[in-house]
């Protein structure tokens, strides 16, 4: 029986695929690299607009069409095809690191089937996603903490914080420390007492 985890709870990183995007096999930042030059897109506005004394644009606007052009562009290409799945990158710099979940969210894989037939009959089918398969991802927290001042620290969390270092992994890539006395509600911003005795955490908050 798999374990349920809470937001709060102590995990360890059992295979480091940290998650970088659940979508399509390309995306907007891919298609602004290969086909669009900002430069050029810049020198149209300003040919266009030469006459308009009045007009004045700034990166924001410039961002806004390279965007636009991106997009439309990626739809051209079918978003690289027709599979939505989880992409990630593997880092064994986090292998076995153990970390605090700071927050959870449910992405959806499978395929993008295109709609038909007949609106004119009422037997056109909208478009969906076949084969669909929900993930849960965490956000996973550095648990920090001062030896100095919490003496007990080499076996146990003494009011661990939430840190900028905040990574996003799959699930079913960490496991769950279960021998852990914490409170019911975790609220990033203050400051709570996770327990995990008899575990070796020396790998887990170092860098």
């Amino acid at each position: 029986m798999k374990s349920t985890i809470h937001i709060g709870d102590i995990v360890k990183i059992t295979k480091p695929d940290l998650f970088i995007r659940c979508g399509y096999p390309l995306t907007k930042e891919d298609v602004k690299k290969q086909y669009i030059d900002r430069n050029e897109v810049e020198e149209a506005i300003i040919s266009l607009l030469k006459s308009k004394d009045k007009f004045t644009f700034d990166d924001y606007h410039v961002e806004k069409i390279v965007n636009e052009l991106a997009f439309l562009k990626l739809r051209s290409l079918g978003f690289g095809g027709r599979k939505r799945s989880i992409y990630t990158e593997n880092n064994p710099e986090f292998q076995d690191k153990i970390y605090i979940v700071a927050g959870k969210k449910t992405v959806v894989t499978g395929e993008y089937q295109y709609g038909g037939g007949s609106s004119y009959y009422d037997d056109y089918e909208s478009p969906m996603l076949i084969n669909q398969k929900r993930h849960v991802i965490l956000y996973l927290d550095r648990i920090i903490y001062d030896r100095d001042y919490y003496p007990k620290a080499e076996y146990s969390f003494e009011h661990p914080y939430s840190s900028d270092e905040t990574i996003m992994i799959e699930k079913s890539n960490v496991v769950k420390l279960e021998n852990q006395e914490q409170t019911n509600e975790y609220d990033p911003f203050q400051f709570h007492t996770y327990r995990v005795d008899k575990i070796d955490i020396s790998k887990g908050y170092k860098k």
